[in-house]
């Protein structure tokens, strides 16, 4: 089929938005060359969502007629619809899109010689402005039944028969719909002529390229999304969220109407400290012009907010968007909005760590996007007198990540949580505390740590208790927040790590309350031959002085 070599008009309108000069089309052509019938209309989508459960109307613009003889010219050519409503929304409409000049002859085959933009994305022109320009016709329109209904491609196309050929217009009656958490706006309304055929072989000049009766809907999913590293987070550890969405498409929309707007809305879980100076929007890695209008939660004044898990703030773009949504050059172009949120303490309250969520509001379609979670770790070990089992209280030690000593706060419950402000000095009585004291039970729980190697360091041993080559042990988290321990500098073997159980550190108050197997046992021994020759050394010095009295 010889479907794009027909009509500059037809061509035109058959994509929604083409040029449509279709005054006549003349060729050496017989009878029956050129198909019109059935009258068909498919539209097609790149992406089922768009099309599914979508309903449209239509209204007829105007007639096509076909003239053809043998031997002779065929001539198809527009005739405006005689409906005399239909004929004054036209009249205006074009008069409208040619700068206030009313249209010469018939109105539709004026349009379709004089109108010959907006044929592609994001379809801007005054072919746009001329179809927009109708739409107080879709009060008027009528809806398509199931049986002039047909779907396939998997839902990316929907072909529509109607009862005379023509040229249309098709008005989306479904609205703003959503698939999943995104929402599909509503379609443009379409311009459309029903299907035109040249049988193979004819020849025909013609000046344009489209048409077919196929046209592609002129909607588009609202999306966005929001990502985060999710590595285990330590309390004070700064991470950055990032959004994307897309500029719209708002060829046709009323700039002036309070609802055509674009705004992000974010409310973060609890546990988050979020930095409102940090925040950035850019397209193409440059910030955005107008920049956007900031809207903390209520009461809020300061550059930083500690989120409560209910309150949100708005980022507002839509001053950037009038502008850019109306621009072909930028439109669908990816909007990346960004900003830091500092990890606090208030995440412990939390079962399965931080996350945020966000909406994006275009023009009354809004889509809702989540981030995975950030979540902290933390440890115990329990501290025992040499019969392994007996608590002890009062042993102090220090975590180190680093050569760094960390800090903490103490709760209620005597956990000891990592301190928000690692800068603070030490103050072991009211804290932050940089020494760990085991309770009466003997047991440290340490919270609020993130992926990373920490070492825990015996410092003193409780009183009665032997405080020679206190043991250490290390720690380490990884990006999931899961915990392991490992032997770092323990000479006697003090600590013990039993799987599936939190380590067990030791204390003596003698020699003999060593481990005796292994390199412990060798160690003692050492300790009992270093023992044993020191008191020798002693008995020996002390019998030379004996002997050198009684010589004087």
């Amino acid at each position: 089929m010889k479907l794009r070599k027909l009509f500059a008009g037809v061509a035109a309108v058959a994509t929604l938005l083409s040029g449509f000069a279709l005054g006549a089309v003349s060729a050496n052509a017989a009878t029956g060359d050129v198909t019109i019938t059935p009258a068909t209309i498919a539209i097609n989508a790149d992406d089922a969502a768009r099309l599914k459960d979508r309903t449209f109307a239509y209204v007829k613009l105007a007639d096509y007629n076909l003239y053809e003889a043998e031997g002779t010219t065929s001539t198809l050519s527009l005739t405006t619809t005689s409906d005399a409503t239909v004929q004054a929304a036209i009249v205006a409409a074009a008069k409208a899109a040619n700068n206030g000049v009313a249209p010469d002859g018939d109105p539709m085959a004026w349009v379709s010689n004089n109108l010959k933009d907006s044929a592609a994305a994001p379809y801007a022109g005054r072919l746009r402005d001329f179809v927009n320009g109708l739409s107080s016709l879709k009060d008027s329109a009528t809806a398509f039944t199931a049986a002039q209904t047909a779907t396939s491609d998997e839902g990316r196309r929907v072909t529509y028969t109607l009862a005379d050929p023509g040229l249309y217009l098709l008005f989306d009656t479904t609205g703003a719909s959503k698939d999943g958490d995104n929402t599909v706006t509503a379609s443009l309304p379409i311009l459309v002529g029903t299907k035109v055929t040249v049988k193979d072989g004819a020849t025909v000049q013609v000046p344009t390229q489209y048409i077919d009766g196929e046209v592609d809907v002129k909607n588009e999913i609202t999306t966005v999304t929001k990502t985060v590293d999710t590595t285990a987070a330590s309390i004070g550890q700064k991470k950055t969220y990032t959004v994307t969405a897309k500029v719209p498409n708002w060829i046709g929309k009323d700039l002036s109407d309070p609802s055509t707007a674009f705004t992000f809305t974010d409310t973060p879980s609890k546990g988050q400290t979020v930095d409102f100076a940090s925040i950035k929007v850019q397209v193409d890695g440059k910030d955005i012009d107008p920049a956007f209008a900031l809207t903390k939660p209520a009461g809020v004044t300061d550059d930083t907010w500690r989120a409560d898990g209910t309150s949100a703030f708005t980022v507002d773009v839509t001053e950037y968007a009038k502008k850019a949504a109306v621009d072909g050059k930028l439109i669908g172009k990816v909007i990346t909005l960004t900003y830091d949120v500092t990890i606090n303490s208030d995440i412990l309250e939390l079962t399965d760590g931080v996350s945020n969520k966000v909406e994006v509001d275009n023009a009354g379609s809004s889509s809702q996007a989540s981030s995975e979670k950030i979540r902290t770790a933390g440890f115990s070990f329990t501290k025992v007198g040499g019969d392994g089992t007996t608590p002890l209280a009062g042993a102090q030690f220090q975590v180190k990540s680093g050569e760094t000593v960390l800090k903490f706060t103490k709760g209620a419950d005597g956990t000891y949580v990592l301190a928000e402000d690692q800068n603070a000095a030490a103050d072991n009585t009211n804290g932050p505390y940089d020494t760990l004291v085991t309770p009466a039970d003997g047991v440290v729980n340490v919270k609020g740590l993130g992926e990373g190697t920490y070492t825990v360091i015996e410092t003193r041993a409780p009183d009665g208790y032997w405080n020679t080559a206190l043991p250490s042990f290390t720690v380490k988290v990884d990006k999931a927040g899961a915990v392991t321990y490992e032997k770092a500098d323990d000479f006697f073997g003090l600590v013990t790590f039993t799987e599936g159980k939190t380590p067990v550190v030791k204390n003596v108050t003698n020699v003999t309350e060593l481990p005796k197997t292994g390199a412990a046992g060798i160690a003692l021994f050492v300790v009992i031959a270093a023992l044993l020759a020191g008191a020798a050394a002693t008995v020996y010095g002390k019998s030379r002085k004996t002997r050198a009295a009684l010589r004087a």
